[in-house]
């Protein structure tokens, strides 16, 4: 972020204690510090996030350390400094937030839902070598034997696992940083991992 957007950001902030250092370029991590009380201090293991000082040092942060649950940001906040700084907290984040959305929107394109020609054809062949294993066991003599309920359960659990598999292909493709709909999954923000396998691969069974 460059000086004029940042002191545009810094000026949306209106609880802040902390100064904008003097410097041409800022990182994400600097700007969202602002947010934070000087002394806080927070470690996530899980998440590979830790705030040291007030400073964001490591890590993004997410729903799962922003979110309403315990051992979050707002609850390790509201322990440390009371609810009315973690209450300043909250309104600031949502400040700015809108405000860097004025300057760069976020959206899912269609780009973002549509796979590449080559994760097309590998979901394809994951497919069809399962349509492969269903036709084999069908065409068996032994199926005719089978009671129906073991048989339902056998072809259920290979239709499960071709969702499974594609989902490692499309996610293997798919690249965090420029694909809106994959950041808006890992983000907590909206979906899951299988959402996306659905959408660029398989709906499923």
């Amino acid at each position: 972020v460059e000086r004029p957007l940042a002191l545009a950001l810094w000026a949306s902030i209106q609880h802040t204690r902390h100064e904008l250092p003097v410097q041409r370029v800022y990182s994400g991590r600097q700007i969202y510090s602002l947010l934070f009380p000087p002394h806080f201090h927070y470690e996530n293991s899980k998440t590979q996030v830790r705030i040291q000082g007030g400073a964001l040092v490591r890590g993004a942060l997410c729903k799962v350390t922003l979110g309403a649950t315990s051992g979050g940001i707002v609850h390790s906040m509201f322990l440390s400094h009371g609810p009315v700084r973690t209450a300043q907290f909250l309104s600031d984040a949502q400040r700015l937030v809108n405000r860097w959305l004025m300057h760069r929107g976020f959206s899912i394109r269609l780009a973002d839902c549509q796979p590449s020609p080559e994760t097309t054809e590998k979901v394809s062949a994951t497919i069809r070598l399962a349509e492969q294993k269903v036709k084999r066991i069908l065409g068996t003599d032994a199926v005719h034997f089978l009671p129906s309920d073991t048989l339902e359960e056998t072809l259920s659990e290979i239709s499960n696992r071709v969702l499974t598999n594609v989902g490692k292909v499309v996610h293997a493709s798919l690249d965090s940083r420029t694909n809106a709909l994959y950041q808006a999954v890992l983000c907590a923000s909206k979906g899951n991992l299988i959402n996306v396998a659905q959408l660029l691969g398989c709906i499923g069974q």
